[in-house]
């Protein structure tokens, strides 16, 4: 189009050439630019980076909007969603650290938690929290199963008994003691459980002797004699 210009200019060309050449190289330019934008419909760009997954299409296969092509997923950082008891909820904050391990190995890996959600569910009394974790050398995939081990409080001097020595009762639980040959029930607040443990929050103190065994037939002074046992040493033998 530069040159047809420069050609009128020295008269090489008449006008009406000049008009059809700058028709052409409009009409050239317009043909161009939709053949540009039909062609950048056929590139599939990501919004993201991330891993692509197994092929769901075979080449040549026509495509609409809602035709899976493949799956993209992002495997630089994880997120974990996780529930805990509405209990230790207070103990656990937005920016809480905390490791965890998958079903495949026992390698132990770090996340922080950067979301909450308000509420406790009712039917399970948890508290969901998402955290995030960074996976940079790929060893973590998503979907997997985690164990997820948080800081809470460590109590140094917790009573803790045996989850057979509770009774439950309406208001609460109970645990029987032997006191002066004679079994004694005494209200007990409990807290939090291990395995088979259970801390005792209030109504027992340290050196009570706690009765375990035929406690539900027992009744407040029935006479008792207290058998204590070594446990048993396993030789390896």
């Amino acid at each position: 189009m530069v040159k047809a210009k420069l050609l009128l200019e020295k008269q090489a060309i008449s006008q009406e050439e000049y008009e059809i050449a700058s028709a052409d190289y409009q009409s050239a330019s317009a043909e161009s630019q939709l053949i540009s934008a039909q062609l950048s419909k056929t590139v599939v760009r990501a919004p993201f980076s991330g891993t692509i997954g197994l092929r769901s299409i075979s080449k040549g296969t026509y495509v609409t909007p809602l035709t899976p092509i493949a799956k993209l997923v992002n495997t630089s950082q994880l997120k974990i969603t996780f529930s805990v008891p509405e209990k230790y909820s207070s103990q656990i904050a937005i920016g809480s650290d905390f490791t965890f391990t998958t079903s495949d190995s026992n390698e132990e890996h770090e996340a922080k938690v950067y979301a909450i959600e308000p509420e406790v569910e009712i039917a399970t009394r948890t508290l969901k929290m998402r955290a995030i974790a960074e996976n940079t050398e790929g060893k973590l995939y998503p979907g997997t199963y985690a164990n997820v081990s948080l800081p809470l409080q460590s109590i140094d001097d917790a009573l803790m008994v045996p989850s057979e020595a509770l009774i439950p009762i309406q208001n609460g639980k109970l645990i029987f003691i032997a006191e002066e040959g004679k079994a004694k029930e005494v209200p007990v607040e409990i807290g939090s459980r291990t395995g088979n443990e259970v801390r005792i929050l209030s109504g027992l103190k340290a050196g009570d002797t706690i009765l375990t065994y035929g406690v539900m037939a027992l009744k407040n002074g029935t006479p008792v004699t207290v058998d204590f046992k070594e446990p048993a040493i396993n030789s390896g033998e």
